[in-house]
């Protein structure tokens, strides 16, 4: 009688063992997304706080140099994706395509940037960063560099290991965020 009873018993007593380790699994898991939720709202104020902190100081060697925010902002995407149009630019950066347009235009204007025609679609076009856009940007990164490097000098140097070793983790988040504002844009879902 007991061995009948037996396999069945230590079955029911498994299957409870593991609903057990199933609801313990949950909670940690649970946890686990609370605390990465609550980590992530300081990473996401940490990073508003230093955008809006610097966002002004990045301003000051574009007026130096006749190049407008705006400008300076398209110049940069399209040296970092070669052979975009104005339709990805905007997009990609929730601007007005007429707005691109426009500052796609004036970038043209100051030789900063080259068009070509697209090779699949003649109404479309790509575009390229000049000579001249190259070193306007170069210009503007060590501008940059400079004063982000002044004040990194006011830290101590245990946080400015810290920052060296989060920036591959801060270029994936840039990444991850373009891909994120890609996807929502191609599916129009708002955010």
């Amino acid at each position: 009688m007991t061995s009948s009873h037996s396999p069945k018993f230590s079955a029911t007593s498994e299957r409870i063992s593991n609903l057990g380790d199933s609801r313990e699994h949950d909670r940690d898991t649970a946890e686990f997304d609370e605390s990465l939720r609550q980590s992530v709202q300081k990473i996401s104020i940490g990073l508003y706080d230093f955008l809006a902190s610097t966002r002004r100081l990045g301003e000051r060697p574009n007026a130096r140099m006749d190049i407008s925010q705006s400008e300076m902002e398209v110049l940069h995407f399209i040296s970092t994706h070669p052979g975009c149009g104005v339709s990805d630019i905007a997009r990609l950066r929730f601007l007005r395509p007429s707005n691109v347009s426009a500052t796609v235009r004036r970038l043209l204007d100051n030789g900063l940037i080259k068009r070509e025609n697209n090779a699949k679609d003649r109404r479309a076009q790509n575009l390229y960063v000049s000579e001249d856009g190259q070193e306007m940007l170069g210009q503007l990164i060590d501008h940059w560099g400079d004063m982000v490097y002044q004040i990194v000098r006011t830290m101590s140097s245990k946080d400015i290991r810290s920052l060296i070793k989060a920036l591959p983790s801060l270029l994936k988040l840039a990444e991850h965020s373009e891909s994120f504002v890609e996807e929502h844009q191609r599916r129009q879902e708002p955010f």
